[in-house]
């Protein structure tokens, strides 16, 4: 359904009885400009449901049937330029959700317990491939008081120039990460690498390495100058070498466009003993494989 700014009598939108239409199974919701009446809370669509985009929406939030929990068939859900909403819907109530992209929401600063839905015990308990893209505003992914995303096997988070907190630290099933212009995160050395210096670790702003990957793909963002500073090699060396056993599944590695980078650690190339795809671009200082 598009052009739906050019509903202007909320009663046209309740007319349409959505929530009764049980054989729809996939749902479009698109708008072109701003709205008039908030329409959207009267598109609330059969519980059945499967797969929703919601495009375009121009309210400042989101209805109140969106994440709802009764909507236990919905597998897919795209939230994509709603501009002037702040805050994210409860999707981690939904139970059977897998894939969620999350797109173009320049009005929301932070993701919090509002995401994961309070009082959840589990949220997204199914969710496999999360997506944030374009979030210009976006500063801070607050940790939630239990383990989400069990089941995670793909994050990625592209074009969130402001991001700099941490992201979540137990992701047990994640396989792919791909993370591109976020200048502001810091990929720091694993978190049990904790000895070092504060101001060399930068540990406020960092993602944890330390689960099994297969596929690490990152662009445009900070690193720390521990990473390749070879006078605290001998102080990582020991503890290294726990890192390098969750290297060795990795399959796929891009490095793009990070400045500061001039050479890759020696434990970080020992570590890649299954790597079968390497790609290094645009890293213009980079001068050799191993610090010395």
């Amino acid at each position: 359904i598009s052009r739906l700014e050019n509903v202007t009598d909320a009663q046209d939108a309740r007319e349409v009885n959505l929530k009764s239409k049980q054989g729809i199974k996939e749902l479009f919701l698109k708008w072109n400009g701003e709205i008039v009446t908030n329409v959207l809370e009267f598109l609330q669509p059969h519980l059945s449901l499967e797969q929703l985009t919601i495009k375009g929406y121009t309210g400042t939030r989101f209805p109140t049937w969106l994440g709802d929990s009764s909507f236990s068939r919905m597998v897919l859900l795209r939230l994509e330029d709603c501009e002037n909403c702040t805050s994210l819907p409860p999707l981690g109530q939904l139970p059977l959700l897998k894939d969620l992209t999350i797109e173009g929401m320049g009005g929301v600063e932070q993701v919090g317990p509002e995401f994961y839905g309070e009082g959840c015990s589990k949220p997204f308990p199914s969710l496999e491939n999360l997506l944030f893209a374009d979030m210009i505003e976006w500063k801070d992914w607050f940790s939630y008081g239990v383990e989400p995303f069990t089941r995670l096997s793909k994050l990625c988070i592209n074009r969130c120039n402001k991001l700099l907190g941490e992201l979540p630290k137990h992701l047990p099933s994640l396989k792919e990460l791909v993370i591109k212009k976020c200048p502001q995160l810091v990929v720091t050395l694993p978190p049990n690498l904790g000895r070092l210096p504060e101001s060399e670790t930068q540990t406020g702003n960092s993602i944890d390495l330390s689960c099994p990957l297969t596929y690490l793909s990152i662009s445009d963002i900070s690193i720390p100058a521990s990473l390749c500073n070879p006078n605290v090699a001998d102080e990582v060396n020991v503890l290294a070498n726990a890192t390098s056993n969750h290297l060795k599944s990795l399959t796929r590695l891009h490095v793009e466009n990070i400045p500061k980078l001039t050479s890759l650690p020696l434990w970080f190339i020992q570590g890649l003993t299954g790597l079968q795809e390497l790609k290094i671009e645009y890293c213009s200082e980079l001068a050799s494989f191993v610090a010395e």
